[in-house]
Parts: C-alpha cells; sequence; structure tokens
C-alpha cells in the first residue's frame, strides 16, 4: 500500500504545558483515520508530541484494524505528556502532535502532524477558555514552603487582634472569624512590601509566567495574577476555600465565607456567583491593594475596590471563575513546589491531598418478619382490584424500557440516600449528561455517567445535584415537555403521575426480559432560570411506595410474595431501600427465579394514579363491606337492591324549600330530604336539570345535620362547580379541598385551620324578619295552589281542566257545554255523556231520512259534504229562531203550516190586541 493509502486527522488542544501533564491530562482529543484502501488488519498508529528538544509525552502505539474503505475514530489515545521533560521548558516554544500509521509489516501507510504551542513550565493561559481556568488551580500552591511563614505571622495577628491565634478554617463555623483569618493572611503579605508589576495584555493569546510564593513573597514582586495565586495557597492551606475572578486583563480573589463551594472546578456565567456575593457567602479581596508598601490598602479597600471597580461595571469582561476545593476534588492539584535548602539543595515539595469529603456507608436496618394472612379476599373485591392495577405489559410499571423514561447517574451507594434526601424536602437539580467538567472532558470523559463513583455521590451529598441522561442540547426542550405534561395530567385528574423510580427489578415473563420499577416517589419538577435548570422535589401529598402492580403481577405470574416489598420498612424519611431491595432479593432466591435487581434511579410518568384506590380496598375492603350497598355490591351484584332504610321521615318540602341555600323544586327537594333521611339512591337527569344546585343544598343540609360528606368526581370541574356555589353561599370554608394541591398537609392544615377560626355573626333580627316573610309568602302560594287544584261538582279542577284541554285532539271543534250543566253534574253524568257522544256515530250513520222526512236535510247526496259544524251552527240558530217566534206569538201549529222557508218572508206581523193572534 502506498503512503497516500489513509488519511489521519488529529483533534488536540492548541497549548500543551506542565500544569496538564502533572495533572495526567490527555493532549489529543480523538483521531480519524480514513482508509482509502482495502482492509488492514494489525495496523499501528504512533503518537508523539515533539519540540526542538525531543519527544515530550511519547511515543504513544496503537493497534488498529482499519476496514475497507471505512473510517476509525479513536477516542482514547491517551497521550499524556511526561512531568519531568514539560518542567525543563523554560520558554514557549512551537512543537507538533505527530501521528504515523503503518501496516502490520511496518510498511508506511499514512503520518501527520498538528502544529501546539508548548508553554513554558510556568506559564498559564486561558485557551481554551474552560480548561485554562480549571487548570489555574494547579498555580495555586499551598504546599510552598514560603506559605508557612507567612501563615505563622498572620497567626500573630490573630492573636494580637482577637487573642486567638488559631487558624481554624470553618470549624468555629462563624463568618466573621473568616473574615478575621483572611484579613490577618492579607495583612502579612502586606507587610512584606511587595511590589505591583504590570501583567500581559491577554491571558488568551501569550498567557502569563506564574511567580511563585517564593517569588512573591521573599522576591518582593508580583502582577495581579501573582498575588492572587499566593494570597489563594494561604488561605487554602489556612482552611479556607477560595475562587479566582478571571476577567479579560485583570485577576481578584473571593474567599468562602461559609464552609462551601461552587458546582464545578470553573464556570463562566458568574451571575449566580455574583448573587452568592450579595448574600454574603462570598468575600471579595482586591489583591493589588497588597502591592505599593506604604501606598498599599488596608483589607477593607481592597473587600471594596472589586465591588464598585468590576462588578458595578457589568459583568461582560468576566472570563469566569475557578473554585480551588472543586479543582481538588477533580484531582487538579497544585505543582510541586521548589525551594533552596539551608545547604544549598533543591527541596521538592509535593502536595499530598487529603483524604476529602467522606460520606458514612448507608446500611439496610434489619427488617421485620411479616406474615400473611387475614380474611380470604371475596371474588368481587379481587375482581376491583385487578381493575385498578394494570398488569399488562403495556403498563411501564411492569414492562419498563429504556424510552419510559430517563435515567439518573446515580451511584449504586447513593441511591437509598438520594431516596431520603428527597422525602426530607431537599430539591435535587439536574444536571445535563454532557455537562461535565472541562477538566474531565479532557480526560475522555464525555458524560456524567462516565465518572467514578465517588465524584458522582459526592455531587448528590455536596451540590444536591445528578447528571439526567439528557444532553445540553436538548435538556431545555425535553424536561420543559415532561414537566408541561405531568402539570397536565395533574389539572385534569388531580393525581401527580411524575415519579422517581428507585431500583429495576431484572425479570422474565413468558421468555421475554422485563425490568419493573421497585419503589416509586412523587415529585414535582420546577425551574427557577427558565428551563436552563430544573429541579425535583418531592410531591407532599404522596410518599415513598412500593409497585403494586409489580407484586400483584409476581404474586398472580409466580405465586410469589414479597412481604419486605409490599410492606417495606420505614425509616426516617420514606421507604429504607436497602432492607426493601435486600428482602426483594431473598425472596427471588428463596424462590429459585433467575431475576436480578438493580440499584438505580430514573425519572418517568408512571399511570399509578389509583393505586391509592387500590391500596385502600386492599386494605380496608373489610370496613367497606360494612355498608349495605358495598355489601350488596360484593355479594348478590345481580340481585335486586333492598334500601335498609325503607322510607325518610316524613318533611314539609315547603318548610324545607326555606331552609335550603340555593333555589329548588319539589323533586329536588324530595332528593334532599331523602338523602338526609338516609336513603341509598341514584339522581339521574341531564345537563341543566339541577344536579350541582341539589348537591349543594344536599351537602348544606347535611352540615346542618351534623354530617360529613364525601365529595367524589371523575374530573376537577364538577369539583369546582359545586365548590364554588358552596362559596357563593357562605360555606366555602367548610368544605376541605383534597384534590391536586389541597391534598398536601399544609394545604389540609390550613383549611382546617381557616374553618376553625371562622367566626360568623348573624343579624338575627333580619333572620327571623325574613323567615316570617318567607312563611307569610309560603302561606299565599299554598293558597293559591289549593285554589289551583280544587275540585268543583265535575271532578275537575283548573289545572286538571287546562290539562284535558291541553291533551285534547285541536283537529276537533269544541262543543259549547252550558256552564249549568258544569256546575250541575258529577262526574258520572260527564262520564255518561261522553260514552253517548263517542257511540252517537255508530247509530247516526244508520239512520237515513226519506225526502219528505222533516230531517230529510241532513241526508248527505252524492257529490255533496255536510259539514258538522255548519249543522250545528244552523240547528242552534234555528232552535234560537223558534224560541224567538214562540215568545213573539207564534204557535207551533201555525208554523208547521210553514211549507217552506220563504213562505216566512211573506208573512206579515200584525199588532197583538188582546184575544186576538195573528191568523
Amino acid at each position: 500500500m502506498s503512503p497516500t493509502s489513509a488519511t489521519i486527522t488529529i483533534s488536540s488542544l492548541p497549548f500543551l504545558s506542565y500544569a496538564m501533564a502533572h495533572c495526567r491530562i490527555p493532549v489529543v482529543d480523538e483521531i480519524v483515520i480514513q482508509n482509502l484502501a482495502g482492509e488492514t488488519r494489525g495496523a499501528s498508529l504512533e503518537v508523539d508530541v515533539v519540540s526542538a528538544d525531543g519527544s515530550l509525552g511519547g511515543p504513544k502505539v496503537l493497534l488498529v484494524d482499519l476496514g475497507d474503505q471505512q473510517t476509525t475514530i479513536l477516542r482514547t489515545v491517551d497521550l499524556v505528556l511526561d512531568p519531568a521533560r514539560m518542567l525543563g521548558v523554560d520558554e514557549q516554544r512551537p512543537g507538533l502532535i505527530r501521528a504515523t500509521l503503518r501496516n502490520s509489516v511496518g510498511a508506511l501507510l499514512a503520518e501527520t502532524t498538528v502544529n501546539v504551542e508548548i508553554l513554558a513550565f510556568n506559564q498559564w493561559v486561558a485557551n481554551p477558555l474552560n480548561l485554562g481556568l480549571e487548570l489555574l488551580a494547579a498555580h495555586v500552591q499551598p504546599n510552598a514552603a514560603a506559605i508557612a511563614p507567612l501563615l505563622t505571622e498572620a497567626s500573630d495577628l490573630l492573636k494580637e487582634r482577637t487573642g486567638n491565634s488559631s487558624l481554624s478554617g470553618y470549624q468555629t463555623e462563624s463568618a466573621e472569624r473568616v473574615d478575621e483569618t483572611a484579613a490577618a493572611i492579607y495583612d502579612a503579605m502586606r507587610a512584606r512590601d511587595i511590589r505591583y508589576a504590570e501583567p500581559p495584555a491577554s491571558w488568551g493569546s501569550r498567557g502569563q509566567k506564574v511567580r511563585t510564593p517564593a517569588e512573591v513573597l521573599e522576591g518582593r514582586l508580583g502582577t495581579c495574577l501573582d498575588t492572587t495565586v499566593t494570597l489563594a495557597a494561604a488561605l487554602e492551606q489556612a482552611g479556607i476555600n477560595s475562587t479566582l475572578w478571571t476577567l479579560n486583563d485583570h485577576i481578584f480573589i473571593g474567599y468562602w465565607r461559609i464552609d462551601s463551594s461552587l458546582g464545578a472546578p470553573a464556570l463562566t456565567d458568574v451571575a449566580d456567583i455574583v448573587n452568592l456575593v450579595d448574600l454574603g457567602e462570598i468575600g471579595l479581596v482586591e489583591t493589588t491593594c497588597i502591592a505599593g508598601g506604604d501606598e498599599s490598602a488596608p483589607f477593607a479597600e481592597a473587600q471594596r475596590l472589586p465591588h464598585i471597580k468590576h462588578l458595578a461595571a457589568g459583568l461582560e469582561k468576566f472570563l469566569g471563575v475557578t473554585d480551588i476545593r472543586q479543582a481538588r476534588e477533580s484531582h487538579i492539584f497544585p505543582l510541586p513546589s521548589r525551594s533552596i535548602g539551608v545547604d544549598g539543595e533543591t527541596v521538592v515539595t509535593v502536595y499530598q491531598p487529603g483524604a476529602g469529603p467522606t460520606i458514612a456507608p448507608y446500611y439496610a436496618s434489619a427488617a421485620a418478619d411479616t406474615t400473611p394472612g387475614g380474611t380470604p379476599v371475596p371474588a368481587r373485591v379481587a375482581q376491583w382490584k385487578n381493575a385498578l392495577l394494570d398488569l399488562s405489559l403495556r403498563n411501564k410499571l411492569i414492562n419498563y424500557t429504556d424510552r419510559s423514561g430517563y435515567p439518573l447517574a446515580v451511584p449504586a451507594p447513593a441511591v437509598g440516600r438520594m431516596e431520603d434526601a428527597i422525602n426530607a424536602g431537599t430539591p435535587i437539580t439536574l444536571v445535563p449528561s454532557d455537562a461535565v467538567p472541562t477538566i474531565d472532558r479532557a480526560r475522555g470523559v464525555r458524560y456524567g455517567r462516565d465518572l467514578s463513583e465517588t465524584a458522582r455521590e459526592l455531587m448528590l451529598a455536596d451540590k444536591k445535584s445528578a447528571f439526567i441522561d439528557i444532553t445540553e442540547a436538548a435538556y431545555t426542550t425535553k424536561l420543559r415537555y415532561l414537566a408541561n405534561k405531568a402539570k397536565t395530567i395533574v389539572e385534569e385528574t388531580g393525581a401527580n403521575n411524575l415519579y422517581l423510580a428507585f431500583g429495576m427489578l431484572h425479570w422474565t415473563f413468558n421468555d421475554r426480559e422485563l425490568r419493573s420499577p421497585l419503589v416509586l416517589v412523587p415529585v414535582t419538577m420546577v425551574t427557577a432560570s427558565r428551563g436552563t435548570s430544573y429541579r425535583l422535589t418531592v410531591d407532599e401529598s404522596g410518599a415513598s411506595t412500593p409497585n403494586y402492580c409489580l407484586l400483584e403481577k409476581l404474586r398472580l405470574s409466580f405465586n410469589l410474595d414479597i412481604p419486605g416489598l409490599s410492606d417495606p420498612t420505614q425509616d426516617s424519611s420514606g421507604i429504607d431501600l436497602p432492607a426493601a431491595f435486600t428482602a426483594v432479593r431473598e425472596a427471588i432466591a428463596k424462590a429459585g427465579l433467575p431475576f436480578r435487581v438493580e440499584e438505580s434511579v430514573d425519572l418517568s410518568i408512571l399511570q399509578f394514579a389509583k393505586f391509592r384506590l387500590w391500596k385502600d380496598l386492599d386494605e380496608n375492603w373489610e370496613v367497606l363491606s360494612l355498608n349495605s350497598l358495598v355489601s350488596h355490591l360484593i355479594n348478590s351484584p345481580l340481585e335486586a337492591y333492598f334500601d335498609p332504610v325503607l322510607s325518610a321521615p316524613s318533611v314539609d318540602l315547603d318548610e324545607l324549600g326555606g331552609c335550603v341555600p340555593v333555589p329548588a323544586d319539589s323533586s329536588q327537594l324530595e332528593a334532599v330530604a331523602e338523602a338526609v333521611g338516609g336513603r341509598t339512591f341514584v339522581l339521574e337527569g341531564p345537563p341543566g336539570t339541577g344536579k350541582s344546585q341539589t348537591i349543594t343544598n344536599l351537602l348544606a343540609r347535611s352540615l346542618a345535620a351534623g354530617k360529613r360528606v364525601l365529595f367524589v368526581a371523575e374530573k376537577r370541574a364538577a369539583l369546582d362547580v359545586v365548590k364554588k356555589r358552596l362559596e357563593s353561599v357562605g360555606l366555602g370554608d367548610f368544605s376541605l379541598d383534597l384534590h391536586d394541591k389541597g391534598a398536601r398537609p399544609a394545604a389540609a392544615r390550613a383549611q382546617i385551620k381557616a374553618a376553625l377560626d371562622l367566626r360568623v355573626r348573624a343579624d338575627e333580627a333580619a333572620l327571623q324578619t325574613n323567615l316570617e316573610a318567607a312563611q307569610s309568602s309560603r302561606r299565599s302560594l299554598a293558597r293559591y295552589a289549593d285554589r289551583l287544584h280544587e275540585t268543583n261538582a265535575a271532578g275537575l279542577s283548573l289545572y286538571s281542566a287546562r290539562t284535558h284541554e291541553l291533551t285534547a285532539d285541536q283537529g276537533i271543534t269544541a262543543l259549547a257545554i252550558p256552564a249549568a250543566l258544569v256546575a250541575g253534574s258529577t262526574p258520572e253524568i260527564f262520564a255518561t255523556l261522553r260514552d253517548v257522544l263517542r257511540r252517537l256515530p255508530e247509530f247516526s250513520d244508520l239512520a237515513r231520512p226519506s225526502a219528505v222526512h222533516p230531517w230529510a236535510f241532513l241526508d248527505e247526496r252524492p257529490g255533496t259534504t255536510l259539514d258538522p259544524v255548519a249543522i250545528h251552527t244552523a240547528a242552534r240558530e234555528f232552535d234560537a229562531a223558534l224560541v224567538g217566534a214562540q215568545e213573539a206569538g207564534f204557535s207551533l201549529q201555525a208554523l208547521s203550516r210553514l211549507a217552506t222557508a220563504d213562505a216566512v218572508a211573506g208573512w206579515r206581523i200584525w199588532p197583538v190586541h188582546r184575544g186576538n193572534r195573528c191568523p
């Protein structure tokens, strides 16, 4: 193969320093090999860092297999500089990172070089920025021999000023003592008559050589950087943690007044840190005030200058802040200190890190043995319980997949401690998975889960933070969506479904590998910085709960009971997780099942809202069955239900109507009376028929009768309607809202307190007047109702007569009935009359009068149609005319001699004289 058969691309750091060699930081991020030819197995890649004086950190040889026309990416080259060789670099010089690729027989395949800058052994540069800020801590040398005499002088000053010479750090837990110690060290340095030297123009391009504490304190010369790292070294040796505040062309120091530190070795966003300064947790000192001899400034002035000169001018010029303690915990240790001994020999003092913060091991307490037993559960109750728990593989509580939630990078020894912290109300900050310190990224750590268990455990214990398996690019989007989804579920159902799942059971069901959470803790997720950072806090309305879905599934599928999980041991903050995990392991081992328990933490939305119902039913079904209706549903659900309360006490509905707060009709009042009387019934009705008004009246009357009522609805909206009605009638303080936030202990206590503190002063005179007015109105209405329904001799009232009229066939013209008939007839007469009229057509159809018959005009001839109404009208008019003719003096004999109706027109009506009649 020819040298052009492959290409090599190197990604590396632009500046290489002695501090990087000392901290064992790899200088190569990754190497990409593009194979342009066929497959090559056993190829060797030699990587080295060279300068004019030779190799500085290699060579490093890697063996790789190159696929045919494939690209190979090497991300763990682990090429580190040799500290001894880097110590010999006195001045900045150019260098190369060289990579050579050969095949298995040594033939050259490709080679490349990358230009880098080799810094002097005591040189620091802020490039790249994050790594540069973190490596600055290596130039803080508390191990330097010149620091000990300085601290002795500071101790003498403390003795003189306070009567106590001890440099006790944070042991006294007094911020004022920390201030006194910092001031004493500052004044001890100030007394050395240090002279100020101007620093280079920029940290990023050329950097600066950093003087050692001996050069500053004994050589009496230093820049702002030199005096800052020297003061930081003295403070660290005195047990006080410090922060280095780097600007574009300046640096000053901050010291922690309390025993704390930042969340990372270096942070470039200083706004939150400035807030700590404003809170008095960090004190700032301008170290250039130390220099100048008689012109130097006192400690108080040095504390004031950073505020008025730098913070007040805005934060745009700040590059970042370095935290010394966090740097030490990230294994950025001070550079070895060199001094000249009394005999002229060189003495090298190497920093010896302490044991660091330790966390007491977390042990499971002895779990108490529990023996299952009790009354057998009826089949109907078992059916209800199964309906409340989804035991299918669609349920994430049974089949938890990689897409079900987001794992947290919490080490196994800290899982129980995190559960305790969450239940104790401690907020836990979620950190993006790739937001690892730059120093760790330079060492090849890409994600938080790749950090050591100790580092992650200290992060949880000290910073109350944990990595979540979401990258920084997707952090805000995914967690905002998760928080909004959880909030929507709470608003719609009143149940919080956002849980931290502690522990996973890996098990097999029907030849399918499954994972299931063991313990669930309901949490809420909030952001305090517009989505850039989210925190988890415990939902006070819930508590640590075993996964009852899993327990029921294991019981039904494997006849496996785990009393230590179903009834877990409680500790001071929730469930004793180690004891619960141990109980699960013992149970599956005793059953001979090839399952295992993984101690992990996941954040997910889980449909576990009904577990409280399941738990209540599981524990209290016997008590619930004492109710007659529940007993009927359990034992005889297919039979008719007979209410043991046969009838409610008799109640005057009119009087009851005046005792309810919301107007109601008789049917609604009857329902209220039945409910208060202890009857069991179902009240149904379409929307708008007054069900919520009836419920409001029912609740009010129950309160008046000294009863307690549990009002339950499937949706929050129904609860709100009744709640608002109760508030509108002045009973809101007597209702305990247990939905959503109202179920939290603090909210429930506040509602109970408001009810207990309620004082009502009634206007008894006005109340009595209103009651009397209501009684008078009721009597008037009662009289109206009596008259409306009072019947006459025919058995009809105004109400029933109007009802008959409305129900009659509107297509039939009503017959006029004499009022005397209605007033003097009985219902039996009207019944007979109706029967005659109904049967009249049967006989009238049979009567066909002849042409000479007086009623011949009623005969319906072919082609003609009789109009009953017209006939009835004509008959009435005829009767009236006949009566009028008789009253006028015409006899029936005379009228009978008229052949036709037209003959009447020829008659002349003569005056009637006594004894004379018309002829």
